[in-house]
């Protein structure tokens, strides 16, 4: 404990504030640490709050490396579809890409890509106030890319949502909506049939 302790002290990390912690093991750089047999007297890594420290000065290692609990860092999310009208049966793909928020307070991890968690597809009926998840998105690369091809049966909106998880400093955060309109082919493509999409646009097969 001493010597992880004082490792703390190579790393940067000064003695905090004891009435600023509130659980004894989230920090191991306590003034006094415990060298007896009571809780925390034998910490073998540093504690959730050194972590937080550490990641705001050196950034963390990787973009999939999960931030300290004692972060408390917005997210932002957005989403795209490669099309924003399609023939019935045809397939949309949605790229979603998941950041810390460009305006958290520590510079080393304002706007940095979040890769490796669970982002899901939700859509919503026109008109509807409810979302239900159709998907979850898949890992495109480590640049905090999600991915997700779906065949929409109908008109509704998308949006993709990033639910705060319970073991990172990181809040929830939903994206814009986009709106994927299905219009029918009118079988074959002998007659010609237009239709609205409600936005004053017309699609003709």
């Amino acid at each position: 404990m001493i010597a992880l302790h004082e490792f703390g002290h190579a790393q940067t990390l000064d003695h905090p504030d004891d009435a600023d912690v509130t659980t004894w093991t989230d920090t191991v750089m306590h003034w006094a640490p415990k060298t007896k047999s009571k809780a925390g007297w034998n910490q073998h890594e540093f504690g959730p709050c050194d972590v937080a420290r550490l990641q705001i000065r050196y950034d963390p290692l990787t973009n999939s490396t999960p931030y300290s609990t004692c972060l408390d860092l917005d997210t932002s999310l957005s989403v795209s579809a490669s099309a924003t009208s399609a023939g019935s049966g045809g397939s949309v793909t949605f790229t979603a890409k998941l950041k810390v928020a460009d305006g958290v307070s520590w510079p080393l991890l304002a706007s940095n890509p979040l890769s490796g968690r669970s982002v899901v597809i939700q859509r919503r009926a026109l008109g509807g106030s409810s979302w239900a998840n159709v998907g979850s998105m898949t890992v495109l690369d480590d640049n905090g890319r999600y991915t997700k091809s779906l065949t929409p049966s109908d008109t509704y909106d998308y949006r993709a949502s990033f639910a705060a998880p319970n073991n990172e400093g990181l809040e929830g955060a939903t994206s814009p909506v986009v709106r994927v309109t299905v219009y029918s082919s009118g079988g074959e493509c002998g007659q010609t049939k237009s239709i609205t999409d409600g936005h004053g646009s017309m699609y003709t097969c």
